[in-house]
């Protein structure tokens, strides 16, 4: 079920969700500066839009970070694209839309 938003209910993070994250990784730590001791997806939620966007709480160690990630359509031929970050998160927080 979907939010008035448009994002799904918060899930707990698969191993499909922790693909897309590893396929945006470099981009992710170069841009952000981090030295990530840990990088693993924890939870996540998604909007469908020109994709799916995936917004997805990380473990990187000493925070946490949401990632939003971009799953084009199939016969786009683009790959996953990382369209944002926010850093500074605790575990517990919502992963609202940004």
């Amino acid at each position: 079920m979907n939010t008035p938003e448009g994002l799904s209910e918060e899930k707990q993070a698969t191993p499909e969700v922790q693909t897309f994250c590893d396929k945006v990784k470099d981009v992710f730590l170069k841009k952000s500066g981090i030295k990530a001791t840990r990088y693993l997806a924890v939870r996540y939620r998604s909007q469908v839009a020109v994709g799916t966007l995936y917004f997805v709480l990380v473990d990187v160690g000493d925070q946490f970070c949401i990632l939003k990630i971009l799953i084009p359509l199939p016969n786009s031929g683009e790959g996953v694209t990382l369209i944002g970050f926010q850093c500074g998160k605790e575990k517990d927080c919502s992963i609202m839309l940004y």
